[in-house]
């Protein structure tokens, strides 16, 4: 009777292991794999000191790993909730387009049509007046202002493209120098002060849509390298936004598995809702329905994070906390 109580035991355990690492991706492979070993040794040892003959059994649990490779290709190959994934399909599409709507009505339209005298204006100015001029510009929908800058390099007016075109190209040529510059202010000045204004530009640039999909993968990497340096640097105490830029990336380079650990480190030490955001995609990106729905719950009914919900947010816990 003891020995099938602990058999049952040490199998419940090392399949919730298994679950958790293939399934949930809680934990890496190489560390869930010492778990089970450690399961499967403890599980002998006591094998041994009851006197039991349990050969079957002990193939059988050195072999749960190799069902926990089955979970994942099955998780991958079918979607468990084939209804449900078509009406969030349509509602991200929703949310998207809620998002760009609400972004539109900020922009001046007739403001952003003259953006070319931006260009003259800085032709006539000194270095330091040019890149503040540069980083206003910048400041606000700059992802707007280039969707405008990309649709008009198609257009039937040759002199309206081949203004968006310039202006991109200039975009983009004053974003690599903002970051060069910042850079060699920290590398070579050893000024640790402009790192958080690297970060700002490396996020904007990334999120502007101007670097083009086939090389953005590099961008991130090089970001991802910078982020790497400075959390390096023993200088700095408080890292927790840099972790968290990095958590942003590496889920961009769909490293979700290193990405959720670390989100999760950081909500253990600060619960803040840009953290919960950042899980939640992570989550939605794995089809991990249920657990979205449970993190949106949990961020309603916590007033400090009910309270400091932003407006692009909302809609979104709205529809996890109602949706079945």
């Amino acid at each position: 009777m003891l020995y099938t109580i602990l058999l049952a035991i040490f199998f419940l355990l090392d399949i919730k292991f298994t679950i958790d690492a293939f399934y949930f991706f809680y934990y890496d492979i190489q560390i869930y794999l010492l778990i089970h070993l450690l399961l499967y040794f403890i599980y002998i040892l006591v094998s041994n000191l009851l006197n039991e003959d349990t050969t079957f059994f002990n193939y059988f649990a050195l072999c749960i790993p190799i069902f926990g490779f089955f979970m994942t290709i099955l998780n991958k190959l079918f979607t468990k909730y084939p209804i449900q994934n078509d009406i969030i399909d349509d509602y991200e599409k929703y949310l998207k387009y809620i998002n760009n709507r609400n972004q539109l009505e900020k922009v001046n339209v007739f403001e952003e049509i003259n953006i070319m005298s931006l260009v003259n204006s800085l032709n006539v100015k000194n270095e330091d007046d040019r890149k503040q001029e540069f980083i206003k510009f910048i400041t606000d929908n700059t992802d707007i202002k280039v969707s405008i800058l990309k649709k008009s390099i198609n257009s039937d007016d040759k002199e309206i493209a081949h203004y968006a075109s310039t202006i991109l190209s200039f975009l983009s040529e004053n974003f690599e120098n903002l970051i060069e510059n910042a850079r060699k202010k920290y590398h070579i000045d050893n000024k640790i002060e402009v790192i958080n204004d690297i970060i700002d530009y490396y996020n904007k640039y990334l999120e502007s849509e101007i670097i083009e999909k086939e090389v953005i993968q590099n961008y991130y990497y090089e970001y991802l390298k910078f982020l790497d340096l400075v959390l390096a640097d023993e200088r700095i105490k408080k890292k927790e936004h840099i972790l968290f830029n990095k958590a942003r990336i590496l889920f961009k380079l769909n490293r979700c598995k290193e990405a959720y650990r670390l989100i999760n480190k950081l909500l253990e030490k600060n619960e803040t809702i840009e953290y919960y955001m950042l899980k939640l995609q992570i989550l939605f990106n794995s089809k991990k329905w249920r657990k979205i729905k449970k993190i949106a719950h949990y961020i309603f009914n916590t007033p400090k994070l009910k309270d400091n919900i932003p407006e692009e947010y909302k809609e979104i816990i709205k529809f996890w906390i109602t949706w079945k």
